[in-house]
């Protein structure tokens, strides 16, 4: 249904590329801080939480460039895995401090969402190791 739906609003779907990419953003850093926060309830350490954060919000888009034979957008255009790693450190950062776990999910989230629309506004991406 999903599929059908894309193909026959797609002039629609297109106009709203930026809505579309701030939902995005917000579903990644809402995913990073999830996973982080899975991953440190089971015992993991920071580094692992971090790296887990970061695959749970970044796996689902690479997986969907693989499906569409394209190369994964996470190796060559925008920086949203690296703003998913930055969020998880100063999530943990404001976690060691004691901050509350709310007001940390704010504002580590925010700062997902603000590093990526910057790299997006700005067209900041990945140097090219190739």
């Amino acid at each position: 249904a999903g599929i059908l739906l894309a193909g026959l609003f797609f002039k629609y779907f297109s106009r709203l590329r930026i809505t579309l990419m701030l939902f995005d953003t917000l579903g990644i850093a809402l995913f990073t801080i999830v996973g982080l926060e899975k991953a440190h309830s089971l015992g993991a350490n920071d580094f692992i939480s971090v790296m887990m954060g970061m695959m749970t919000a970044v796996m689902g888009g690479m997986l969907r460039d693989v499906l569409m034979n394209r190369t994964p957008t996470v190796f060559v255009k925008e920086i949203y895995a690296m703003a998913c790693v930055a969020g998880g450190v100063m999530y943990l950062i404001f976690e060691s401090f004691g901050l509350d776990r709310n007001i940390n999910f704010i504002v580590s989230g925010a700062i997902i969402a603000a590093i990526r629309i910057v790299t997006v506004k700005y067209n900041l991406s990945l140097p090219k190791f190739y």
